[in-house]
């Protein structure tokens, strides 16, 4: 099986999204990381369909 190589980025936020990011990871036991992953997977799988 092939591994998927990850990469990484940096972005800047506010204060307050971080906070709300970390409450919405742990009440899903994720990692920061993981949700915001999830997120733009989503966007951009509703991004493609609107193609």
């Amino acid at each position: 099986m092939k591994k998927i190589k990850e990469k990484t980025i940096t972005i800047r936020i506010t204060e307050e999204s971080k906070k709300r990011l970390k409450e919405k990871a742990e009440k899903d036991h994720r990692t920061i990381s993981n949700v915001i992953g999830i997120l733009i997977a989503n966007y951009l799988e509703e991004k493609e369909e609107e193609i």
